[in-house]
């Protein structure tokens, strides 16, 4: 499970079917078949690279002595963190040693009290090795090792390589090291003269020269004599999977060591184990992470034992009894292919004859265009040729992907293809590659010359990074409710009575970290265009990819078989790829392909809009009711404001959720960045509107009441309340549902518990908070149609639809609404692909809701089938109703009634709202800023469900990604705009420990604003975008147990990494002693 990343349906469906997977960033995949050592000497344009693999350490010198260029691997996996830190080059070096068979370095030995270790024994070898020790301190550093990556990672890396990597890279903060320095390993190594001489990991690790180990070797005298004094341990933002702030491994108080950006290094040991001497200690030790590190320590030591937080997972429960067993245990439409991978992406289609590979170029910088050359790029066998933006205006196209005059909302202003003139941010493409293999356009394109010159423009300054915009006001226009307002805020924020609170908030970016990255192919077959992808949006891209090229949209076919997760990233963007492979198709007369890197899905591609918020709220001091807010919202637009026009309209619908502020004002100001433009992303916009008001009431109610939970209480929407749409509150489910999560978590009782717990700890703090949410839905505004084959000589079903599957089940609901309706088996129920040339002129998917109207859609066509075959259908009682069925169509078609039926439409009076609540407890670790969400207790209204496996799978994912939005995630450009973030390195998301330690979820079969009960198949509700609001019970209650340690703590910087939680924190030095 720990190598696993899950973003759409969450952890729980999967967690104990989970297998190891080979250990590779999924942005190297592509090097896989390339770099196999099976391959003895590998061909490439200019050489040949010779690959050997000695079995004995003499071998092994005269093949070093022989080849001065020369490249050892074991494991290999150390260059998937030097990347991250050297700009490395891909080239490999001519000859590569493979030293995995070399006896004398992987012999493991024990003589006595000496153990002796192979340099290529894997971390998984050594691992097993100390956990049958019969020694505790070797059994804790075996522990210990299950923190260093993933299983299948461990099974390939070896100690030595974790020791070459920490010596190569001293920034990087080696687990491995510490531990084996802790523990006092001596090293047997080869020098750069062939001299074999011993040295400590301290010695290794700061000596220059390139010395090579042979093997290493732990003294275990004295080991069963401090069987508790040893720590070693990592302070990490993911508590898996993820490179700690700081690593340390203490043995006694006679060996410290620790690693951090800093460095690897060695602590001076106290003199004696006194109280006296370890606060000297620690009053040495400048840097304060550390300096608590040694707290908890020499703690140990002194018998007190500080024991970091727990992430392990005890107890999961979902009650869906209220839910009809007609929509329990059934899987998803080919989960057996899912499952073992064999399921078709578009990504895996097999290359059309003569395809070609394309890939985009970045700028690098901002600018405007100069000139662009491709001569270099012919030193690659089997580059093609270069495609610029003026070469795509010169051969007659439009080099844009989205153009002004478009159908929807968010189709306002240009976007190019390839950026021409103007460069608008760093990684803005403004070149296309092509080649015939992708090896071949990943190196070509490194080749290209691009000459920026000064930004030139008739009416814009140059783009900046986001603070600096701000300051300089450099807005887009306003889009649709960019303000509004109720009651007289002034008057209410100037009562002297009230309680008041102002200040800023950050609300951090995301990126959508879909598992299959952007892909297009795009295919000329007579007169048409046939663009095969995986998009949420096939309309979109038809139209667009007819515009560009200038063809009738009618000669562009796009076809979706499914994606690799969507989140609305696969909304807007798919047309760029999309027009990109047509006009390279086009131009070459060839089938061209793009496969974006995650890389350059991160850098070139936007996610989340960051919002910088100012804020002012008034609280009554009697009841805490939160009387008034003013918000003033900053939404990054970057690049381009087309998706970020409606954040106003959705600040206006979301922004409210279940709080009534009876005078409440907003502005939202579209910035214009030096970054991609912003995209859809589940929930976009709406995530960070409700966001503003539940941080806000939150920080103003906990600073006023002893009784929280009722200051909370006080400000929530009742029943008559208008909202800023003009919508008046018709139920008083906003309070119901939080007296339920109340009952149903026994809050009373958690908080004696957690009274008790914090009078226990002093480093560690627990504290509860509560949320509710109101996520208004309409799939009015999902306009589609279907069509419904039925084959008249076996009776079965064939469905065409215009939502797409991207991980949310429209395929599998879209099937079990066809069978329900005709009354057949789900086996003989077939989804098609979606396809323009089927059904037409759709909206694009926007999970689930696309799925509440794509069933619709079906019942309805289902239905006048049933009632066109309903004349012909035999009498029989006592029939098998298969049987019945295939009569039936046998009969109809043979009277000449037609068998497919179209629908197209959208949900008649379909508008509703998501309701929801949670209690959440979290506990924190005050020295080192690590947290846990201990329990995590949520009732959510989910209607009448079509299919309670995958739409609670929905609500987990979005609640996942909610944790993950609030906890890790966020968009990095340093002050000249430039991206941070490159790959799974930089940027992560949850993982299966991130999930809370006790989850239950209830899930009720209420829709209480409606007057009926609504029919099948629309009684069900929205699931994955609404679940994340209930992600705020995590930070509101991670921020109450700060201020449980220290009451005047600012409020935490989102994302509450280790570091942010810290500075709010704010541990003083002088504290950090031993009693």
């Amino acid at each position: 499970m720990n190598g696993h990343i899950c973003r759409c349906t969450g952890y729980f469906p999967i967690k104990n079917a989970n297998k190891d997977a080979p250990f590779m960033d999924i942005e190297d995949l592509a090097d896989l078949c390339a770099s196999c050592p099976s391959r003895k000497v590998i061909q490439n344009s200019t050489q040949s690279q010779h690959y050997f693999t000695p079995t004995s350490l003499s071998e092994l010198q005269v093949l070093m002595e022989t080849h001065s260029s020369h490249e050892l691997v074991a494991g290999h996996t150390s260059k998937h963190v030097s990347k991250y830190y050297r700009n490395t080059s891909n080239e490999k070096a001519p000859v590569t040693i493979d030293i995995t068979k070399v006896a004398e370095m992987t012999a493991v030995s024990t003589v006595g009290s000496r153990i002796t270790i192979g340099a290529v024994a894997s971390l998984e070898d050594l691992r097993a090795l100390f956990n049958k020790s019969a020694l505790k301190v070797l059994n804790e550093a075996g522990r210990f090792l299950t923190k260093v990556g993933s299983i299948s990672m461990r099974h390939q890396a070896t100690w030595a390589g974790s020791l070459a990597l920490q010596r190569a890279v001293p920034e990087f903060a080696s687990d491995v090291s510490v531990m084996l320095a802790a523990l006092g390993l001596r090293l047997d190594v080869l020098d750069q003269t062939n001299t074999r001489k011993t040295m400590s990991v301290l010695e290794f690790v700061n000596d220059s020269a390139n010395n090579l180990v042979i093997n290493g070797t732990i003294d275990t005298t004295g080991f069963e004599n401090v069987a508790d004094a040893v720590t070693f341990g990592k302070v990490m933002d993911r508590p898996t999977m993820a490179a700690g702030k700081l690593t340390f491994g203490f043995f006694s108080s006679a060996r410290l060591f620790c690693s951090s950006t800093a460095g690897f290094r060695q602590i001076e040991s106290p003199s004696t184990s006194s109280t006296n001497e370890l606060n000297k200690s620690l009053a040495a030790e400048s840097d304060l992470l550390t300096r608590a590190e040694l707290l908890r320590h020499y703690s140990k030591l002194s018998g007190n034992n500080i024991a970091p937080v727990s992430h392990a997972q005890e107890s999961y429960e979902v009650d869906d009894s209220q839910q009809p067993d007609i929509a329990k245990g059934v899987p998803q439409k080919h989960a057996e292919q899912l499952a073992a991978g064999t399921a078709e992406f578009p990504s895996d289609f097999k290359p059309a004859v003569n395809q070609l590979y394309a890939k985009f170029v970045s700028a690098g910088k901002v600018g405007n265009v100069g000139a662009i050359s491709f001569e270099r790029c012919s030193e690659v066998k089997g580059f093609v040729r270069g495609i610029s933006g003026e070469d795509i205006v010169k051969a007659g196209f439009n080099n844009t992907f989205c153009y002004p005059g478009g159908l929807e909302p968010d189709e306002i202003t240009e976007e190019q293809v390839l950026a021409h003139p103007n460069i608008l941010y760093h990684a803005q493409p403004v070149a296309i590659v092509l080649a015939k293999s992708q090896q071949a356009a990943d190196k070509a394109a490194k080749l290209v010359e691009v000459n920026v010159t000064e930004w030139a423009h008739d009416s814009l300054s140059a783009p900046v990074q986001l603070t600096e915009a701000i300051e300089k006001e450099d807005f887009f226009p306003a889009g649709f409710m960019s303000s509004r307002d109720r009651g007289d805020v002034e008057e209410e924020l100037a009562n002297p009575t009230n309680h008041r609170i102002e200040g800023k908030l950050r609300l951090p970016g995301q990126y959508h970290m879909f598992m299959e990255t952007h892909f297009a192919r795009a295919n000329l077959v007579d007169e048409q265009v046939i663009i095969d992808l995986g998009s949420q949006a096939v309309d979109k891209v038809q139209r667009n990819v007819g515009h560009c090229l200038n063809i009738n949209h009618s000669a562009v076919t796009v076809t979706c078989r499914r994606m690799g997760g969507g989140f609305g990233g696969k909304a807007t963007r798919t047309q760029w790829t999309a027009c990109a492979v047509a006009i390279a198709a086009k131009l070459t007369k060839k089938p061209v392909a793009i496969h974006l890197s995650l890389e350059d899905c991160i850098t070139i591609m936007g996610g989340r809009s960051i919002y910088e918020v100012e804020y002012r709220a008034s609280f009554e001091k009697k009841s805490g009711k939160c009387t008034a807010i003013d918000a003033k919202l900053y939404c990054e637009a970057g690049a381009n404001y087309n998706d970020s026009a409606f954040n106003g309209m959705l600040t206006a619908m979301h922004m409210e959720s279940n709080m009534g502020i009876p005078n409440l004002r907003f502005e939202c100001f579209a910035v214009r960045t030096a970054t991609p433009a912003v995209t859809w992303l589940r929930a976009p916009g709406m995530l960070q509107a409700a966001s503003v008001i539940a941080l806000i009431v939150d920080e103003g109610v906990s600073g006023v009441l002893p009784d929280y939970l009722e200051s909370y209480k006080s400000s929530l929407m009742p029943k008559g309340f208008m909202n800023l749409m003009g919508s008046v509150e018709s139920t008083d489910r906003n309070i119901s549902i939080i007296d339920d999560i109340f009952n149903k978590a026994d809050v009373g009782s958690l908080e004696k518990e957690i009274e008790v717990f914090n009078s226990a700890n002093k480093w560690k703090k627990k504290a509860l908070a509560v949320t509710g949410m109101k996520y208004p839905m309409d799939p009015a505004f999902h306009v589609n149609s279907c069509l419904v084959n039925i084959c008249r000589q076996d009776a079965t079903v064939q469905i065409h639809v215009g939502a797409s599957d991207m991980g949310q089940a429209t395929a599998t609901r879209s099937a079990q609404t066809a069978a329900r309706t005709l009354g057949i088996p789900l086996e003989m129920i077939n989804v098609q692909p979606t396809s323009s040339a089927v059904t037409a002129n759709g909206s694009p998917t926007g999970g689930t809701v696309s799925t509440q109207s794509a069933c619709y859609l079906i019942s309805e066509a289902c239905m006048i089938l049933n009632k066109a075959m309903e004349p012909y259908r035999p009498v029989a009682p006592h029939r098998d109703s298969v049987d019945i069925w295939r009569e039936m169509v046998k009969e109809s078609a043979a009277k000449g009634v037609d068998l497919q039926a179209r629908f197209r439409g959208n949900v008649p009076n379909g508008a509703y709202a998501c309701y929801g609540s949670a209690v959440a407890v979290v506990e924190v670790d005050c020295l080192n800023g690590e947290h846990v969400v201990e329990k995590f207790d949520c009732i959510y209204d989910a209607g009448e469900m079509l299919n309670v496996g995958t739409e609670l799978g929905q609500v987990e994912g979005g609640l996942m990604m909610g944790l993950g939005w609030l906890k890790l995630e966020d968009q990095k450009w340093d002050v000249d705009a430039r991206p941070q973030q490159r790959g799974t390195w930089e940027y992560k998301v949850p993982m299966h420990l991130d999930i809370p330690k006790n989850f239950s979820c209830e899930l009720t079969n209420k829709f209480v604003e409606a007057e009926e009960k609504r029919p099948f198949p629309i009684g069900s509700k929205q699931a994955g975008e609404a679940a994340m609001l209930l992600s705020f019970a995590y930070r509101n209650a991670l921020q109450r147990a700060v201020r449980k340690f220290n009451p005047h703590a600012k409020m935490i910087e989102l994302p509450a990494k280790t570091d942010h939680v810290r500075e709010s924190i704010n541990v003083q030095p002088d504290t950090l002693v031993l009693d």
